[in-house]
């Protein structure tokens, strides 16, 4: 047994109990590797047959990256449909209006960046490679701009959306 499992134990356990019901948290469904909480008061939800470690968040396998495990701030909501592995230095944020759903057999290599205010869904049999980003909200806020006429337009300021 490495001995890592029973450094990081405590941590999956935490996370295993707070957020799956009792029949699902004691299966220990979700291991994660040095994790940084910054905010948990979401909801995370499994559906499918649930086995032992079947979501892994944060494990090291990149030598390229820091070994920094990963980051999660979860206010939304979180589903996962089967198997998913996200890999060291990712960073996972859900806001309150945000879902986030992995499809089954959902893979991520290292530094995977998800930034989730509405929806963000991930079909089954995904791979996503090494440094990705995706957002559904681009933190540029709607302004009032004054123009000489002493009109006010409003204009977004790289405006996209996925």
């Amino acid at each position: 047994m490495n001995k890592w499992i029973l450094f990081y134990l405590f941590h999956s356990i935490y996370f295993n109990f707070k957020y799956l019901p009792f029949k699902q948290a004691i299966k220990l469904p979700i291991l994660l590797y040095k994790p940084r909480f910054l905010e948990l008061s979401g909801k995370v939800i499994i559906k499918g047959p649930i086995k032992t470690g079947m979501i892994q968040i944060g494990f090291f396998r990149v030598p390229l990256y820091p070994d920094t495990g990963c980051m999660l701030q979860i206010n939304g909501t979180i589903c996962f449909n089967g198997r998913a592995k996200i890999g060291n230095d990712s960073k996972i944020v859900v806001s309150q209006t945000g879902t986030l759903t992995f499809g089954e057999n959902f893979n991520a290599t290292s530094s995977l960046k998800i930034v989730c205010y509405k929806d963000i869904t991930f079909d089954k049999n995904n791979l996503v490679g090494w440094d990705n980003m995706f957002m559904d909200y681009d933190f540029h806020k709607l302004t009032s701009v004054n123009y000489s006429g002493g009109s006010k337009q409003r204009i977004w300021y790289n405006s996209y959306r996925a």
